[in-house]
């Protein structure tokens, strides 16, 4: 049976629907046609559902099936996948730029300059080893070297500490975004429920969150037949269903941030600019600090094992160690000493207060034996001294006659300490501490400059011992290279390696930028385009609009008729 009259006007009510809702979908992609993240729309006009006649089937007209996205989810699954390493390279970067700053190198004011002056002072001192001035300069040019040191390491802490603070920051950000995410998986649901339509706008902005999700890790998503999406970053699920999965970081042993989920599950990332984070403070900026310490420690080592076989224009007549023991009853080799003792001796030469000799005394060690007490007992046994421990686990020693003196050099043949423990306790020492950050002028020579162990004997402009402190400058001694062209392969490595870095974040910008590229030229809305289909519709619309018009007056004519 043909179609009645009615149902002509019908075909032409849908026509009219029809162009109407694309005009509406072409208005809404150029109004927001510089919205960030926005997908292009596009209604899908589809025939009507025929009706059987005679002869055959006749057209309804047309209808529209459904308003989708122009969205190509490779290209989108490639960008997620190449901002994951875009954001790793980049916070890397930002990481190593600040790494160079507190390194500051090339400057005057950088270690390296500073080794250079300290040693240069040395050399003056060698040439005037009588000389208040030059002593002062020494003196100053260590505290400038350890100054460098103790603020190079603390601001290496510091940095450590300013990411843990940017991974709580972005632990916060992931929980908004997962919220969200959650959100949207629901109010998308509900929108889509019994498949009659397409949350669009809804879609779009779940998948801007999914890729600032990227960013910060390796993010895998899977969309479930029930239009759920379930988001996983590293080894855990973030997002399941409408439920998040929140994160915290907690404290580690080593006073170490960690992320875990609310049930404890430590969360591993392979990607991003938390993999970065986590990279750069557990691996690269510890390297440089292990490095920095190396170097520290060698330079406490190798200074003061030179300078305890020296006498300064002043000797003692009491000294207290600069370093302590953690026990004092058990042997030195067990006593929580920073620098090893050896099986050996070491001397102390007594004087009067004219300087002449009253006695030269070895004092042996056995570290597998003595203990710290026992070391004390045995100077206090010698003629004219007296030893303790102080409080603190110190060794104290002292002439029992306030206008005697005394040196650590044997006056007979100006051997030197072959038992390391001067060194390890920090007696007649240049510096004290063991690292970067506890480094500093000894004590005794901080406040007495005399105390500079400039000679190997009390002769007028003995620099014999000077000459050996100067010496230590080109040991191969800190993996077999010396302090400045260690410190200049350290520095040297932190240029190459940011210099690659940049590079591969560069090649990494450009196949994101290509990515965003195809994605535009896929899902962006383009001007031309939408005026070429507003016009279209419009023609439509009209044309629709005319058809009504003839069919009304068929109507009128058939009701004038009857």
């Amino acid at each position: 049976m043909a179609g009645s009259i009615f149902s002509i006007f019908d075909i032409g009510v849908r026509a009219l629907y029809a162009q109407q809702t694309a005009l509406n979908v072409t208005g809404h992609n150029i109004a927001n046609a510089n919205t960030e993240n926005y997908v292009r729309q596009r209604a899908e006009l589809r025939e009507a559902e025929s009706i059987n006649s005679s002869p055959g089937q006749l057209g309804m007209g047309v209808k529209v099936e459904e308003i989708i996205r122009i969205k190509d989810e490779f290209t989108d699954f490639q960008l997620r996948k190449q901002l994951q390493t875009l954001g790793y390279f980049d916070t890397k970067n930002g990481i190593l730029q600040q790494l160079e700053n507190i390194f500051n190198e090339p400057s005057d004011n950088g270690l390296n300059s500073v080794i250079s002056a300290f040693y240069d002072s040395l050399q003056d001192l060698s040439n005037h080893p009588e000389t208040y001035s030059a002593r002062v300069m020494v003196k100053e040019q260590a505290e400038a070297l350890v100054g460098v040191f103790n603020s190079t390491i603390a601001n290496l802490s510091e940095l450590k500490a300013n990411i843990n603070e940017n991974i709580n920051f972005k632990v916060a950000e992931i929980n908004s975004l997962t919220k969200e995410i959650a959100t949207l998986n629901d109010q998308i649901v509900k929108a889509e429920v019994g498949g009659l339509q397409n949350a669009n706008d809804l879609r779009n902005r779940r998948d801007a969150l999914v890729r600032d999700l990227s960013n910060m890790g390796d993010v895998f998503v899977r969309e479930g037949e029930d239009n759920l999406l379930y988001v996983q970053m590293g080894d855990q699920i973030l997002v399941s269903g409408v439920y998040p999965v929140e994160l915290r970081t907690v404290n580690t042993a080593d006073n170490t941030f960690e992320i875990v989920t609310r049930n404890g599950n430590r969360l591993n990332i392979n990607n991003g600019s938390l993999k970065a984070m986590f990279e750069m403070r557990d691996d690269v900026i510890q390297k440089y600090a292990d490095d920095l310490d190396q170097l520290a420690k060698t330079i406490i080592k190798e200074l003061n094992s030179a300078h305890v076989g020296g006498i300064g224009l002043t000797q003692y007549n009491n000294i207290i160690s600069e370093n302590s023991a953690k026990s004092v009853t058990v042997p030195l080799v067990n006593a929580g000493l920073d620098f090893p003792v050896n099986g050996g001796q070491f001397s102390l030469s007594l004087y009067d207060n004219n300087g002449n000799l009253k006695s030269e005394t070895a004092v042996t060690v056995n570290p597998f034996a003595d203990s710290l007490n026992d070391i004390a007992a045995r100077i206090n046994s010698i003629a004219g001294f007296s030893a303790s421990v102080t409080s603190d686990n110190k060794l104290s020693i002292v002439t029992l006659s306030s206008s005697d003196k005394f040196s650590f050099v044997a006056d007979s043949d100006r051997s030197t300490d072959t038992s390391n423990f001067l060194m390890a306790m920090g007696l007649n020492t240049f510096f004290k501490g063991k690292d970067a950050a506890t480094i500093a002028v000894a004590d005794t020579i901080a406040g007495d400059v005399n105390k500079i162990a400039t000679g190997k004997t009390l002769a007028p402009g003995d620099n014999s011992n000077v000459m050996q402190l100067i010496a230590t400058r080109n040991l191969a001694s800190t993996q077999d290279a010396t302090f400045e062209d260690f410190y200049s392969s350290l520095i040297g490595n932190l240029g190459v390696e940011r210099q690659v870095n940049v590079q591969r974040m560069g090649t990494q910008e450009l196949i994101v930028n290509t990515l965003r590229e195809r994605q535009q030229s896929e899902s962006g809305v383009s001007f031309d385009d939408e005026a070429v289909h507003l016009l279209r519709y419009q023609r439509g619309y009209q044309a629709a609009s005319k058809f009504i018009q003839v069919v009304d007056g068929l109507i009128t004519t058939l009701i004038q008729m009857l």
